[in-house]
């Protein structure tokens, strides 16, 4: 197990994140552009808080922290 799997966050952002995704894959009409949007944004916060995780220094561990919660 990584370090940022143990993260309740982690845990909590990959349960909507799966949510999301089973969302956007049941509604047909949408706009492949905007249904593309929210499966980047959701990932995004995903993968900018497992990115953190692994930084070593505390202002760079910040700046991933602070975009994954933007």
């Amino acid at each position: 197990m990584f370090d940022f799997e143990k993260l309740d966050v982690y845990q909590e952002v990959r349960a909507v994140n799966l949510k999301v995704l089973k969302h956007l894959f049941s509604v047909k009409p949408l706009d492949p552009y905007i249904q593309d949007q929210f499966k980047r944004a959701s990932m995004s916060a995903l993968l900018n808080l497992a990115e953190g995780t692994g930084r070593m220094t505390g202002p760079d561990k910040k700046k991933f922290y602070v975009t994954a919660r933007s």
